[in-house]
């Protein structure tokens, strides 16, 4: 099996979880082939960094937030959902910690589950869930109104269309013929206000979990290392 290998962008990202600092990586003769973990461990050495921390920092990159879930309607995003791979599972007071993070960047009070780690404020939720291999953070949020308003202008603009298109083929009086253009007109209208407000608030929710999910998994490593250096 090809050994994992690390681009720059990667091993900053990895030094800077494991020592919350970023680490600038040396000079590699313009290689473009990246660093091994082998390799990240030497040089983590060289600065103070325990090998296991480097490795731990590597891991959580490679299993940390997936790339946005999106779920859509008439081709606009309805549904956004990340699931980041935790280090291991929070303590009590880590998930409070985390439930506190939501709060402040979803800006949301919202409910609070302590038994199930779960939190939620509408339809948008935060839960630790355990998996084969340990722990996951999953975050989902759908926008309530969008399906329904895109049925409605859906059927507005296709009724609308229609009532026209057949008091036309009558002959049906003038003043008639003005009520399905209004209705299309609607229909239309509603449509185009979630063609244009979808996009954005699905990379605003997109983007705030990715950080929610990045703190919490530095909030995990940082506490695993200073815990492990604590004497017993």
């Amino acid at each position: 099996m090809t050994e994992r290998r690390y681009d720059e962008d990667e091993v900053r990202a990895i030094f800077d979880a494991a020592s919350k600092a970023i680490v600038r990586a040396p000079d590699r003769d313009d290689r473009t082939d990246g660093l091994s973990l082998a390799e990240l461990k030497r040089i983590g050495e060289e600065v103070g960094l325990p090998p296991e921390r480097v490795e731990e920092a590597a891991r959580a990159l490679d299993h940390g937030p997936a790339g946005a879930e999106v779920a859509r309607d008439f081709g606009m995003p309805v549904t956004v959902g990340r699931t980041v791979d935790l280090p291991r599972e929070p303590t009590d007071q880590e998930w409070a910690r985390i439930v506190g993070l939501a709060r402040r960047t979803f800006n949301a009070k919202g409910n609070l589950d302590d038994a199930g780690r779960y939190w939620w404020n509408g339809n948008l939720s935060v839960s630790v869930e355990p998996t084969a291999d340990g722990h996951q953070l999953r975050l989902r949020t759908t926008k309530g109104d969008a399906r329904g308003l895109n049925r409605v202008g859906l059927v507005a603009l296709v009724l609308g269309t229609a009532s026209w298109a057949v008091a036309t083929l009558l002959g049906v009086h003038p003043d008639a013929g003005i009520v399905p253009p209004i209705v299309a007109g609607y229909g239309a209208i509603a449509l185009g206000v979630n063609a244009l407000r979808l996009p954005s608030w699905s990379r605003r929710r997109s983007e705030q979990m990715k950080m929610l999910g990045r703190t919490t998994v530095n909030l995990l490593l940082d506490a695993g290392a200073d815990g492990a250096d604590d004497p017993e």
